[in-house]
């Protein structure tokens, strides 16, 4: 897309879509084919976008008193760097990773994982290959270091508090259908508030800001609670058998920083389960690189520094396929060594997730796997079924995350709404939307959003 911050008032694309923002009538035009780019070009784009625009409300839809304002068109880091000063957070704790734009402190500047051992007393560690087991070394987590860790990490005392203790709460919403991986059923950010005594259990809004940092497990564990069994539901039995989760988190970068947030974990998965996680990314501290974080006593997190396909080739002989595979945020028309980590991933047969900030993102996460002959390639069925969706129990390969960021994010040029792990797609999805017709226009033009 031509797109282009501008100084001036821009000047819209089309009355069809309203999406995007342009220089000029020129630039407008040149993008409307695209003849050097014709992949891109807007004219195969306009009605996708048109829905991108009407699916908005929804993707504003959260119960946070402040989302008016933090998922309105108009909201800059300016507005951010000033709401986090409201709660006393800003560029502090693991608030400063997650929003590092805001933050004039080096954390902008240093590797994930380089301020881990700011945190140390929440976690004990080995390396990659230790005998040593995790209940062997695990010190006490109720000691006053543990206590002060939490606040360097949550930075109000009363946030760490809530998050120093257990759930007193049961959920509202029904118990989830057996053979399940999960503790409790948490449909959306109401009842994990009103679970985790973030909020009483009448309210129907909260003001509480800590799913600001919490929508990264908490994407996490609605993957494995709600969409997991629905792609692979023979899995279930087999992990319970097992004993034992592993989860492959991939193209990792500011997870690894705000790794405090992951122990989580620890409550919402079922308590006779061991739960292995691998952070594999790149670029991460070197002093991170092959540790192994014990969250809890069957909750750890093993780091990875280099490429998914580097690190399964290196793990080969010695460790086991995992149970699931999760990237955040990925991107994948926007890494040119996504297309390599995608075809390792189709050799395994694992069941994998991603997320993504928009529709348009994820759209073009089929695109890359379609290309590779991985996945559905009717962009136009898998939006309509995404934007058709009447509950998160929809068995759709893209779908919304309940457990998205309230924090919209900036994008200039385009007027649709980014908010970090929005949408959870399974490009490798089975079901076959290759026969299905390009009609969106006319499907879309009989819903509701």
């Amino acid at each position: 897309m031509l797109v282009r911050l501008l100084k001036v008032p821009p000047t819209p694309i089309s009355p069809q879509c309203k999406a995007l923002f342009y220089c000029s009538d020129k630039c407008r035009a040149d993008d409307w084919v695209s003849s050097g780019n014709p992949d891109h070009c807007h004219q195969q784009w306009c009605c996708r976008m048109k829905v991108f625009m009407d699916f908005e409300p929804i993707l504003r839809k959260l119960p946070f008193t402040f989302a008016p304002i933090t998922t309105a068109p108009d909201f800059s880091w300016f507005k951010l760097d000033r709401m986090l000063s409201y709660f006393g957070v800003n560029r502090l704790g693991l608030w400063k990773y997650e929003f590092p734009s805001t933050s004039y402190s080096r954390s902008y500047q240093i590797p994930p994982g380089a301020d881990l051992p700011l945190f140390s007393d929440l976690w004990t560690t080995t390396t990659m290959g230790s005998e040593k087991h995790a209940s062997t070394i695990l010190s006490s987590f109720c000691s006053a270091s543990y206590d002060d860790a939490l606040i360097r990490a949550f930075v109000s005392p009363s946030f760490a508090v809530i998050m120093s203790l257990s759930p007193s709460c049961e959920s509202s919403a029904p118990d989830l259908q057996e053979p399940t991986l999960m503790n409790i059923n948490l449909r959306d950010w109401l009842d994990y508030y009103k679970w985790r005594g973030l909020c009483s259990a009448d309210e129907e809004s909260i003001s509480n800001p800590l799913a600001l940092l919490l929508h990264w497990p908490l994407t996490l564990y609605h993957i494995a609670a709600h969409k997991l069994p629905q792609i692979k539901p023979y899995y279930i039995p087999k992990i319970l058998t097992n004993r034992k989760l592993v989860i492959h988190v991939i193209g990792v970068e500011k997870e690894l920083s705000l790794l405090p947030v992951f122990k989580e974990l620890d409550l919402l998965f079922k308590p006779e389960l061991r739960i292995c996680i691998y952070f594999i990314g790149r670029h991460f501290d070197a002093a991170a690189d092959r540790v192994v974080y014990h969250l809890s006593p069957r909750l750890s997190i093993t780091v990875w520094s280099g490429l998914y396909h580097e690190f399964l080739h290196a793990q080969k002989l010695t460790s086991e396929l995992p149970d699931l595979i999760i990237g955040f945020n990925a991107g994948l028309a926007g890494y040119l060594t996504w297309p390599v980590a995608l075809s390792s991933i189709g050799e395994t047969g694992v069941p994998a997730f991603f997320t993504d900030s928009c529709l348009y993102s994820s759209l073009w996460g089929f695109q890359v796997t379609s290309s590779l002959g991985l996945g559905p390639s009717s962009l136009d069925s898998i939006l309509y079924d995404c934007c058709h969706q009447s509950s998160t129990e929809t068995q759709s390969c893209l779908v919304l995350n309940p457990f998205r960021s309230p924090i919209r994010i900036e994008a200039p040029g385009v007027r649709w709404g980014w908010f970090s792990n929005a949408f959870i797609f399974s490009p490798f999805y089975t079901e076959d939307y290759s026969q299905q017709q390009s009609d969106l226009p006319q499907r879309m033009s009989s819903m509701s959003v």
